[in-house]
């Protein structure tokens, strides 16, 4: 026996644009204005409630870190401002590209205006922000520093003292997104024969 078919609506995402098809039923209760929960649109408008359009860049006044990026709360999961800026207007973020900064008056991290954002790769970011003069981190990261991160994350062991000294780029060299010449540890206990976490959180705060 043949399932009993159920038509389906063509419908317009009041966040992306896109089109879509959901059943008819949806549309009648109202619960068809966007196509999936994902939708950056589904959050746009509480986004741009907290962003400062008053002067040349857009400010962001929502939570930020350290180093001033905000983050929102989207999609599920908590995002960087810029970003989730970025896919409202241009959709997702292409693998192995990350959103930059490039605003008039130099770049300013709580900046989400989609005009002073472009798409670069990782090594582009890292290059475009030290000849900017950007945060510490690009020209006092080493592959000392990042293989005891490597080992201190191994160990279990925070990585409080080495977000504090060089930001939050100390997790894309341990994941080995950046850095990725310098080995990971092998063993969990290899702190005997190399630097004790103790000798890793003063490395990091020198």
């Amino acid at each position: 026996m043949r399932p009993k078919y159920t038509p389906r609506t063509r419908c317009i995402c009041r966040g992306c644009g896109q089109e879509f098809f959901t059943k008819a039923s949806k549309v009648k209760k109202g619960w068809a204005n966007f196509c999936s929960f994902t939708c950056p649109g589904r959050d746009a408008g509480r986004f741009w409630a907290r962003v400062d359009k008053s002067g040349e860049c857009w400010l962001w006044t929502g939570c930020t870190d350290g180093h001033g990026y905000g983050y929102f709360y989207a999609q599920r999961r908590l995002r960087r401002a810029h970003n989730f800026a970025w896919e409202i207007e241009n959709g997702p973020i292409p693998d192995g590209f990350e959103v930059c900064h490039n605003c008039p008056d130099g770049d300013n991290p709580t900046c989400v205006r989609i005009t002073h954002l472009w798409l670069g790769t990782h090594a582009q970011n890292m290059k475009d922000r030290h000849q900017k003069g950007g945060y510490e981190a690009i020209t006092t990261l080493t592959a000392e520093i990042v293989y005891a991160a490597r080992l201190c994350r191994a160990n279990g062991e925070p990585l409080t003292a080495f977000v504090e000294k060089f930001g939050w780029t100390i997790y894309p060299a341990v994941r080995g997104d950046s850095w990725k010449h310098v080995p990971f540890p092998t063993l969990q206990h290899e702190c005997d024969t190399d630097l004790t976490c103790g000798e890793q959180k003063d490395v990091a705060r020198r």
